[in-house]
């Protein structure tokens, strides 16, 4: 028969094997503790290395951007200024192969002067009229006289030049004076009278007369049909 003290065995107690738990279960710890320290602090240095990096990569960004911006500012303020001197350059010689064309009909007019007649007797020879290129109201024109004779002293008096219009035919024909416009008489070979005309107070005329005028005598006169000729380039 089984006595019920059987169940009742006292073993004897085994401290090393609790010892040998405690100790594996010590180093367990701290190797998984040392892995996640281990593990984070690399993901992190890593992470640190990265954000540098790029942090660096921007800056450089940055810098390459502000140059380049300012290259292109430069470049637009360098083409802006050729711009600028190519279109004074072209303005500077449209302005001078206006001013040729224009020396070119005066010299025209002073050859045709010169020229044209050899004869010594006083002339008035050549009437111009052009409308002024700065005001539409006005007419500019330009009387040339000459006189071929070898004088010790000028020819002096004056110009009178009138504007005039007809009214009626035949012998009821009635001239009247738009205009009387007077100028100083100082020739010995070639004399210039230029002036304007204000249209914007006159009637159209149908002709100019020109006298010459010598204390009361006219020593010569010469009507011209009422005409205008293109306006001289400025």
């Amino acid at each position: 028969m089984t006595s019920p003290l059987d169940n009742y065995v006292i073993q004897p107690k085994r401290p090393r094997r609790f010892i040998f738990w405690i100790t594996f279960a010590v180093i367990v710890t701290g190797l998984l503790q040392w892995y996640w320290f281990n593990h984070d602090s690399g993901e992190k240095s890593r992470l640190l290395d990265q954000n540098k990096l790029m942090t660096e990569q921007i800056a450089s960004l940055k810098t390459q951007l502000m140059q380049q911006t300012e290259a292109s500012q430069n470049m637009q303020q360098v083409q802006a200024m050729h711009q600028a001197t190519v279109q004074q350059l072209q303005n500077r010689l449209e302005q001078l192969q206006k001013k040729v064309i224009e020396l070119d009909k005066e010299l025209l007019f002073y050859q045709n002067i010169t020229q044209g007649n050899s004869t010594s007797e006083l002339q008035i020879r050549d009437l111009q009229i052009r409308p002024d290129p700065e005001n539409t109201a006005q007419l500019r024109y330009r009387l040339a006289i000459t006189q071929g004779k070898n004088l010790s002293e000028p020819i002096t008096g004056e110009v009178i030049i009138k504007l005039q219009e007809t009214e009626g035919e035949g012998d009821k024909a009635k001239v009247t004076d738009l205009n009387v416009t007077e100028h100083p008489l100082n020739l010995r070979h070639v004399q210039v009278i230029e002036g304007v005309f204000n249209m914007s107070e006159l009637k159209t005329p149908q002709q100019i007369s020109v006298s010459l005028r010598q204390k009361d005598k006219t020593l010569v006169s010469r009507t011209f049909d009422w005409q205008t000729d293109p306006p001289i380039d400025q």
